[in-house]
């Protein structure tokens, strides 16, 4: 039987990753919803993608067999300023998706959680301990965007560990890549891509950083996976077959694709030295991951051309 699979959040950074993932795939039915349907249109046009789109108040009378949420604010500078948008995108949501479950006890709620769950402090990698008391409402969770944006992660996998009755599994994310990324972004690849584009000398700091790749199609594969085990309500972390160095990324750009560097002592507040996690447990469900980091990026990068 092949999933029909409902992709929310299909405008976002990863639900754009999922759907060139899910392109010319036949072993698995997409459909596309987001805050704005025009927005999706518009992306698949630029792209020759086609996949079906629905309106997010039309999910919950709607059968799929797997229910994909990557929507959710996580812009810093969003959630400094209106931290209701932050509490609001996930929780109208989740309660959307919830009160589908409840009509179709077997669909598969595949949840985009976040690495961020762990706290800030990676000095060491996940899996560590999490601070689980966090407020009852998410109007009084409060303190600077990471905090909050962490914070509302936990509020949720809580949330849905308490739902043991429903099928609901909140995947941790640490970092993705992929062709579609939004190149000048506050984020190390974006902006190494960046300078790349421009001919640009790439300007980093001497600090080493571990981080965690995974490729789009990672995602699809663990949300069919766990759809076929049947009833499942559980929190995973999500790794590719091995994490990468930022020298190593480096050293592959320079090699690969000629990025001239230069290096320069500076300090980054909240820098995750270790983003990334030793958990097993995946790969004891039979999760197998496309490749390592350095591959996924590798891989992605042979549909980037400047």
């Amino acid at each position: 039987m092949i999933p029909r699979i409902c992709l929310i959040g299909a405008t976002g950074f990863v639900g754009k990753g999922l759907i060139c993932a899910a392109h010319k795939r036949e072993d698995l039915k997409l459909t596309l919803s987001s805050r704005s349907t025009d927005q999706i249109q518009q992306f698949l046009n630029e792209n020759d993608y086609d996949f079906d789109t629905i309106e997010l108040n039309k999910i919950k009378s709607n059968q799929f067999d797997i229910i994909i949420n990557a929507a959710g604010v996580c812009d810093p500078k969003v959630i400094q300023e209106n931290p209701e948008l932050l509490f609001k995108s996930h929780r109208d949501v989740d309660e959307l998706i919830i009160e589908n479950l409840r009509a179709f006890p077997k669909t598969l709620f595949f949840n985009l959680s976040s690495g961020a769950v762990y706290g800030a402090d990676f000095l060491e990698p996940a899996p560590k301990a999490i601070d689980w008391n966090v407020p009852d409402s998410l109007e009084d969770i409060s303190g600077d965007p990471a905090s909050m944006y962490s914070k509302t992660k936990i509020f949720f996998e809580k949330k849905h560990r308490d739902l043991k009755d429903l099928n609901i599994v909140d995947v941790r994310l640490f970092s993705i890549f992929h062709r579609h990324l939004n190149i000048g972004a506050h984020y190390f690849l974006s902006q190494l891509i960046e300078s790349l584009k421009n001919k640009e000398v790439f300007v980093t700091s001497t600090q080493n950083i571990v981080k965690d790749y995974v490729h789009p199609v990672d995602l699809l594969n663990l949300a069919i996976m766990l759809w076929e085990k049947g009833q499942i309500n559980c929190a995973l972390d999500l790794s590719s077959a091995a994490p990468v160095k930022k020298s190593e990324i480096i050293e592959y750009f320079e090699q690969k694709h000629q990025l001239k560097v230069e290096y320069k002592e500076m300090e980054f507040k909240g820098t995750k030295v270790n983003y990334y996690s030793t958990s097993k447990e995946a790969l004891e469900l039979g999760f197998s991951p496309l490749g390592t980091s350095l591959e996924c990026i590798a891989k992605e990068m042979e549909h980037l051309s400047f």
